[in-house]
């Protein structure tokens, strides 16, 4: 699968993917894929814990500790969006 042209990918999580989703350790684990593949940003919102996870800025195919934020808190994407994310409505629905 190409990554060319993807900017950001999103994922919420569920019991059965959480550890998937989340597990910068585990090469076979999303986050190292995305890293190894490119993306400049992975964003997750984490049922579980009500949060909002960002990574960015991988180096050597590995993205750092991510962002984390509340649920209710806007998330802060930078360039090429450079905006703030409403994360409140997610209150609701988690």
């Amino acid at each position: 699968m190409s990554t060319t042209g993807i900017l950001l990918l999103a994922e919420v999580t569920t019991n059965s993917t959480r550890r998937e989703d989340l597990d910068r350790d585990d090469p076979a684990a999303k986050p190292r894929q995305y890293a190894a593949g490119g993306i400049p940003l992975y964003l997750v919102v984490d049922r579980r814990k009500a949060e909002v996870l960002l990574f960015r800025d991988a180096t050597n195919g590995v993205y750092p500790e991510p962002a984390v934020f509340r649920v209710g808190e806007p998330v802060w994407l930078p360039k090429p969006f450079s905006a703030a994310w409403p994360t409140e409505f997610m209150k609701d629905l988690l």
